[in-house]
């Protein structure tokens, strides 16, 4: 983060996310330029193979200017700011399977379903348990919405846990590029792990009146929640998903038509 390094990522290498080769030669120049990684970054260029890239990108995170002192670290484009602590950052090989939304409220969902006096740690976990679900209004005007769920009581033995409707939201979706949003977590181990998003959404409270009639009709009258196992075509989205991050060996082939040959890489 503080030496705008050079990374490789699997998305670099899909057809639809890869940029154009000169995005790719200018974003290489200013990263060598800023990373102050010396001359181990000077001779990436694209016609090195893939395992010589891997070994002048590791390199340059070995140089004195990385693995020198902590509070001697400042930022590239902001010398006041220096380093505190460090933190290995990671993807996540547990959640990394899973699809991630990005939901963007107008303003604090628990606002007026939550007392605003109630323990700080006790509104972070019922936030945290909270559950978005798409409705459609169907014939009524064609529109949609998202009603905003909270846990009602605790589980039952059944492990069945009730929860209450809270408000509708209208909704604008917005979807990501491939490799270019992610959400970040500091672990209890102090490692940072981070999934990708694949897109935004941003709710914002509907009006009353708004399809009353028809919203009052799709509102249960009461919510169950209940866990069950993956279907076998959600398992084998996972899975797929996993093998892009877990894969020990890969085979890369560029398009001879997009400018490209081919390598090899483990």
């Amino acid at each position: 983060w503080l030496r705008r390094h050079v990374y490789l990522g699997n998305n670099l290498y899909d057809a639809p996310a890869r940029p154009a080769a000169g995005a790719i030669a200018a974003a290489q120049t200013a990263a060598r330029e800023a990373s102050g990684a010396g001359g181990a970054l000077q001779n990436l260029t694209p016609e090195m193979s893939l395992m010589a890239r891997v070994e002048a990108i590791e390199a340059a995170f070995e140089s004195e200017n990385v693995r020198g002192p902590l509070h001697a670290l400042t930022h590239p484009a902001n010398p006041e700011l220096t380093a505190v602590e460090s933190f290995p950052v990671l993807p996540d090989d547990e959640c990394w399977g899973n699809t991630y939304l990005n939901l963007r409220f107008d303003a604090d969902p628990l606002e007026g379903s939550v007392d605003p006096a109630a323990d700080p740690a006790a509104r972070a976990e019922m936030a945290a348990e909270a559950l978005a679900k798409g409705y459609a209004l169907g014939d009524q005007d064609g529109s949609s919405f998202i009603a905003y769920l909270l846990p009602g009581a605790p589980p039952g033995p059944d492990g069945v846990q009730p929860y209450m409707w809270v408000r509708e939201y209208a909704y604008d979706g917005q979807p990501t590029d491939p490799g270019t949003t992610y959400t970040f977590a500091l672990g209890e181990d102090k490692v940072c792990r981070f999934n990708e998003i694949s897109s935004r959404l941003d709710l914002k409270r509907r009006a009353a009146a708004d399809g009353a009639a028809a919203v009052a009709k799709l509102r249960p009258t009461e919510i169950t929640v209940a866990r069950r196992n993956l279907s076998a075509e959600e398992a084998q989205v996972r899975e797929a998903r996993m093998q892009r991050l877990t894969s020990t060996q890969e085979l890369i082939t560029y398009n001879e038509a997009q400018g490209g040959g081919e390598e090899e890489g483990a």
